[in-house]
């Protein structure tokens, strides 16, 4: 009898299946693992820099990184507001692209530029929460030379990601000293705006700023960058473009108002050509369209001309 009983329980342990209650029931599965976050490595920032260059308004400049087809993202510090034209050269490229200010965040010192012909893939944004410890690179500008951004890296990690801010969630990074030659010391001129990069070589995050204090930076969200991205890619790519189209906008009222105008007068007067009073009259509204966008140009600025 004790025979049977053992070998019963053997068989009892080597069976998958747990019986609860008289029910068969799987055994737990085991707890995944964590993965552990890619390291930084010159081959992945190197790519990464593929997708950066200068964007420059007037005498000013800041590094600035290809986000979506056309739409380059760079610090606000360089441009007083939404419509300025700007121009944008590739780190790798001598290709001159022409842009525009498409939107501005001043809450985390960035602008949205739409750009036309930018030949360069995007970089992608991890839409993933930056978890502690996770490895980074801030890319930034080193040097110039013959005019063109030498770029380097500070390599660093997330020191915490529960940093509240401007009622957001923030990422805060912590950055070590430059001290090899593919990285370059981060400073308040070259921080604000710079790309934040993980082990994948996508975006996590820019420097909002570089505090004086010595305190580690805060960041901005993928949340944030993704919607200057999407702003700037509802904007047609040439600045002309989007002036004629928000002209085209203003003028459907007063022409479409000339048009209803006009058909009255010819159904009533009858003493002239019906044609001449409705295109006369839709004209008119055309040319007061032109006129209000001219003096709203002129008044408050380009950025009446982007909608």
């Amino acid at each position: 009898m004790s025979i049977v009983r053992s070998v019963f329980a053997a068989l009892l342990a080597a069976l998958p299946v747990v019986i609860v209650d008289g029910a068969s029931a799987q055994p737990p599965p085991p707890l995944p693992v964590p993965a552990t976050p890619t390291p930084m490595s010159d081959g992945v920032v190197a790519t990464a820099q593929q997708s950066i260059g200068m964007m420059t308004i007037g005498n000013k400049e800041a590094l600035g990184w290809i986000g979506g087809d056309g739409v380059v993202l760079a610090s606000d510090e360089i441009t007083t507001g939404v419509g300025r034209t700007a121009s944008f050269v590739l780190a790798n490229s001598d290709e001159v692209n022409s842009c525009y200010v498409a939107d501005v965040n001043r809450g985390i010192h960035l602008a949205a530029f739409r750009c036309g012909g930018v030949e360069g893939e995007p970089l992608d944004i991890d839409p993933r929460y930056p978890a502690t410890g996770t490895p980074v690179a801030a890319i930034v500008l080193a040097s110039r030379a013959d005019d063109k951004p030498v770029l380097g890296w500070v390599g660093g990690s997330v020191s915490t990601n529960d940093i509240e801010f401007m009622g957001v969630t923030r990422p805060r990074f912590s950055f070590t000293t430059a001290t090899s030659t593919t990285t370059s010391a981060m400073t308040p001129d070259n921080a604000v705006g710079a790309v934040v990069v993980n082990g994948e070589g996508k975006v996590i995050s820019t420097v909002m700023a570089l505090p004086e204090s010595g305190t580690d930076p805060l960041g901005a969200t993928a949340k944030e960058l993704g919607r200057l991205v999407s702003t700037a890619l509802s904007l047609p790519p040439s600045f002309g473009a989007a002036a004629v189209i928000s002209v085209g906008r203003r003028a459907i009222i007063p022409s479409g108002i000339g048009l209803i105008v006009g058909l009255i007068w010819g159904y009533f007067r009858r003493d002239g050509s019906l044609l001449v009073k409705v295109l006369g009259l839709s004209t008119l509204g055309l040319i007061g369209a032109v006129a209000v966008s001219l003096a709203a140009v002129l008044i408050v600025g380009p950025e009446t001309l982007v909608s």
